[in-house]
């Protein structure tokens, strides 16, 4: 299944674009999801997604807590923010 996904903040430098279309298998969840840009992405690798992202799903902001549980389909929009941090 081909996911559309769009990074926001600092993702587009650490990915070096602003969208990309993955192709997945099925069943994947957001986590699987992670782990495919993570793979196809080093830079990414090692961060706790659950630390720097925000994450939508067809423009549903969905929590840390539901990425497990929530099945990607084919044609979904994926759009991952970076969390804002400063002091």
């Amino acid at each position: 299944m081909k996911v559309h996904v769009n990074f926001y903040g600092f993702l587009q430098a650490a990915a070096g674009t602003m969208k990309v279309i993955l192709d997945l298998e099925a069943p994947a969840n957001l986590v699987a999801l992670w782990q495919q840009l993570a793979v196809r992405y080093p830079q990414l690798d090692g961060k706790d997604p659950a630390a720097i992202l925000a994450v939508s799903l067809n423009g549903r902001r969905l929590g840390p807590e539901q990425w497990d549980d929530i099945y990607l389909r084919d044609g979904d929009q994926v759009d991952i923010f970076s969390i804002m941090s400063g002091g």
